[in-house]
């Protein structure tokens, strides 16, 4: 398998994974992009995988983990700031309260439903 047709095939399932933990596209497919790029660097190695796509979901979820580490932080940072910032318009009040209750979940039932 060329890493060609196998960033055709996993792409569409990774950037859902991570648009889902991340909670925006543009952070999902930041988070796809740098698994792709150490699928790519890898590569020699990842190809004679059982499952290839298995290694990519496996380091986005290691991914999606480190970035909300890093969320935390910075949402720590801005509270000490006593920054207000300013509302826009977003997702339904429905959505956010369905992904805030999935983000109160620990972290292997919220992969798994996230997944579902």
């Amino acid at each position: 398998t060329s890493f060609d047709d196998f960033f055709r095939t996993e792409y569409p399932s990774l950037v859902a994974v991570a648009i889902a933990l991340s909670g925006t596209r543009e952070d999902g497919e930041d988070l796809v992009q740098d698994t792709m790029v150490k699928a790519l660097l890898r590569w020699s190695s990842v190809q004679r995988l059982e499952r290839p796509g298995g290694w990519a979901h496996r380091v986005l979820l290691n991914a999606c983990r480190s970035w909300w580490r890093r969320q935390r932080t910075r949402a720590s940072w801005l509270a000490r700031q006593r920054r207000v910032e300013p509302s826009v318009d977003g997702p339904s009040a429905d959505a956010l309260a369905f992904w805030a209750a999935v983000r109160t979940l620990p972290e292997r039932p919220r992969q798994a439903m996230v997944l579902h």
